[in-house]
């Protein structure tokens, strides 16, 4: 039984959809195996996103995602990504929107394109950068209690 967490699209179009951003999966874990992760949630199933880690990430963490925009009238997506460092209790952190307001028809057709230059992106904002701009606190526990 599908549990649709979203206001804006019928239970026909989210299955369709659903099964549209998996065939998206598979075709970017075949380009970018060397670069990219699949990110499965055990919730995954009730959401219209794709969520990817970076394979080599050194002393960060990240997150390239596609994200379903709950909005009204048309179907339409982000391409989002996000690097942080946690240390000391803070969790430094940059993101960005590589792609934004896509239709999905748009977003299938340059797919490649936006997970490349996600992933250039991503590796080309330096340590510095990524402490120079947002910061959180974080619990000890989220840090895995090593402030590392």
């Amino acid at each position: 039984m599908l549990y649709n967490v979203y206001k804006n699209i019928s239970d026909e179009e989210f299955n369709f959809v659903y099964d549209k951003l998996s065939k998206l999966k598979t075709k970017i874990l075949s380009v970018f195996c060397d670069d990219l992760l699949s990110s499965d949630r055990t919730d995954a199933v009730d959401y219209l996103a794709l969520s990817f880690l970076f394979a080599d990430s050194g002393p960060f963490q990240g997150d390239l995602a596609i994200l379903f925009l709950d909005k009204p009238g048309i179907v339409k997506f982000n391409v989002g990504l996000i690097k942080t460092l946690d240390e000391d209790g803070v969790r430094y952190y940059k993101r960005e929107i590589v792609a934004k307001d896509l239709v999905f028809e748009i977003l299938e057709r340059h797919i490649l394109e936006y997970i490349s230059r996600g992933i250039d992106t991503w590796r080309s904002w330096t340590e510095e950068e990524i402490r120079k701009s947002e910061k959180t606190v974080i619990s000890v526990k989220e840090n895995g209690g090593n402030g590392q």
